[in-house]
Parts: structure tokens; sequence; C-alpha cells
């Protein structure tokens, strides 16, 4: 008679369990238009859209997803995905799919495939995306953060200028700030006040 197989097999030798290996796509994330710059790189699923992509540049660089996003081709030229909430500004524009209906794989092909992922169409945040290896690794992690250096800017802070502007309120001495004019004190003070704990 034939014994049920368990987990030790049929004749009592264990059961090797293979470790589950998940495709991942490993991005590395970079600010632009700020110096020194600013950058993320994760492991993401390879069978993520460009909306779980979206909200892993959110999660990573601690922004606060308040805003519309769009990613875009390296060059600027064509729009790949934008945020569900999106409206068009002209009826006649073609439509562009949202990010939750475009796989990241119909875009990134192989290492070194780019794109720009823009944020707060106000403060205009735009991000270089770059595809720097397709992975292979054991586990079942949806995303994994790999490193990554200095702090992204302050959410609603102005764009470029206004995280110029609170990088000057944060590392100015109170012997500079006594020098200032008082209407240049008053701005810095306050936007450092606004900031709260925010460190660059």
């Amino acid at each position: 008679r034939l014994r049920a197989v368990g987990q030790q097999g049929m004749i009592g030798r264990p059961v090797p369990i293979m470790p589950t290996i998940t495709n991942y796509f490993e991005f590395e994330v970079s600010l632009l238009g700020i110096k020194p710059r600013i950058w993320r790189r994760f492991l993401l699923r390879s069978s993520s859209n460009f909306h779980e992509l979206h909200d892993t540049i959110q999660k990573a660089g601690g922004w606060w997803d308040y805003h519309l996003y769009e990613f875009r081709s390296s060059d600027g030229q064509k729009r790949l995905a934008v945020s569900p909430y999106d409206e068009p500004w002209d009826e006649n524009e073609p439509a562009v799919p949202v990010g939750g209906a475009v796989k990241l794989g119909e875009h990134f092909l192989q290492p070194g495939d780019t794109c720009i992922y823009l944020y707060d169409f106000g403060d205009h945040w735009e991000h270089l995306v770059e595809l720097k290896a397709i992975q292979r690794l054991p586990g079942r992690t949806r995303r994994h953060l790999l490193g990554g250096e200095r702090a992204f800017p302050h959410e609603d802070c102005g764009g470029t200028d206004g995280y110029y502007q609170c990088l000057e309120a944060f590392r100015i001495s109170e012997k500079e700030l006594a020098a200032l004019d008082e209407e240049t004190r008053e701005e810095l003070l306050s936007t450092r006040e606004w900031f709260g704990n925010w460190d660059p």
C-alpha cells in the first residue's frame, strides 16, 4: 500500500521546502535640480504598476502623497501614466492611462532605462527614475528600501527656491540672524517655525 504523502514524504524522508523566488526591479530615484543630490534606492516587484512605483517613491522619500503625479519619458515628450485624480487640461489631448493600469515592465525593459516622475504640479518636483538592475531574490516582500542620502524637501515648501530658503533657515546661526535686517530675519524665523522638526 502507498502511504499518504505528508511532510515526511512517501518513505519517511523530509520533503525539502523550496524558497519563494521573486523578481524585482532595483530602482534609483534622484530629485532633480537639487545639490547635494537627494536620492533613494529600493527594490520593487517587477510585476508592479506605475501607481505602486509612485507610492514607493512617496514612502521612500517621505512625501505625504497630497498632490497629483505623472510619469513621463526621459525626454519629457510622452506621458506614460498619471494620477487617477488627474483631469486633462485640453479635451483634445490624447488620453493617458492611470498609473494603476500600466505595468512597469511595459516601459522598463533593461537596466539603464529611465523615466521622469513629476510630483506636485505646483512645486514641480521632478525625479529621475532609473532601473539599475533586475534581480531574482528569495522572499515575498513587495518592496524594500536599500539606501539613500538626505531628506526630501518639506511638502509644500514652494519648489526649489523654497527648499533652499528652508535650508538657509535651518542652518543659520543666532549670531547671523541678529545681523540681518528685520524683514529677512522674521521671514527666516517664520520659515523655521513652519517646517518644525524637518531636518535636511
